[in-house]
């Protein structure tokens, strides 16, 4: 299995219409292939790798996202 201190992501936010949106969705928009979670989905096989990962994300992203991706993390920085 891969391992890793830490993982820096930069996933594809969905082309350039996602700043046309007042919010970025990761559940949503980022990486979705028909509804098997997106971006969370993501965030959880890399957690299985590392236990620090810097999550490159758009500006006008859903802050309550955030906050639900990462409640099972001790330190986060956003």
């Amino acid at each position: 299995m891969l391992k890793a201190d830490v993982v820096f992501m930069s996933p594809p936010w969905g082309g350039p219409g996602y700043s046309l949106s007042k919010f970025y969705s990761i559940k949503i928009t980022m990486c979705n292939d028909h509804n098997v979670g997106g971006g969370f989905t993501i965030f959880h096989i890399v957690k299985t790798i590392a236990p620090n990962i810097a999550f490159h994300m758009p500006k006008n992203t859903n802050i309550l996202e955030y906050v639900l991706l990462v409640k099972d993390f001790g330190k986060v920085e956003i």
